[in-house]
């Protein structure tokens, strides 16, 4: 009974230190094109990776509110806005040429309710930028990091 029990303690901790890889730590994403980081998450949750946000995650990068093992350190930060067709983006111009109203809906629909509501509290995604602390996050039902 005491092999037993011993190997499913060790069995249980092998377990546990396999599946849990290490997170993604955000410290400073400006966001980018709203494709690529929607593929991103999705790897994220297959692999059942965590995000860590401790500095500013802007744009696209915000998508990361999906994934359900998200938390916020106390210098994280979010930035949200309307998602649009870029100039160039393939050469870093990303000047707003026209509004992307299937990449906002798809951005909008990563967002858990409490950030949803704090965004339509502000006038929702619009092309003016808002900026959402950490303790706003939290307010919001976002995790704070340990």
């Amino acid at each position: 009974m005491r092999s037993v029990i011993v190997a499913g303690l060790l069995l249980a901790a092998f377990t546990s230190a396999v599946a849990a890889p290490p997170p993604l730590v955000v410290r400073n994403n400006p966001g980018g094109i709203v494709e690529q980081f929607l593929s991103q998450e999705q790897q994220l949750e297959a692999q059942g990776r965590g995000v860590v946000v401790r500095g500013r995650c802007a744009s696209a990068c915000t998508v990361v509110l999906h994934n359900p093992n998200v938390c916020v350190a106390a210098g994280g930060s979010f930035m949200f806005h309307s998602a649009f067709i870029a100039a160039d983006p393939e050469h870093g111009d990303f000047r707003r040429v026209q509004d992307d109203a299937q990449a906002t809906a798809a951005m909008w629909g990563m967002y858990p309710p409490g950030v949803q509501a704090w965004i339509m509290a502000r006038g929702g995604l619009t092309a003016r930028p808002l900026n959402m602390s950490a303790q706003a996050a939290w307010s919001a039902g976002v995790r704070r990091c340990q």
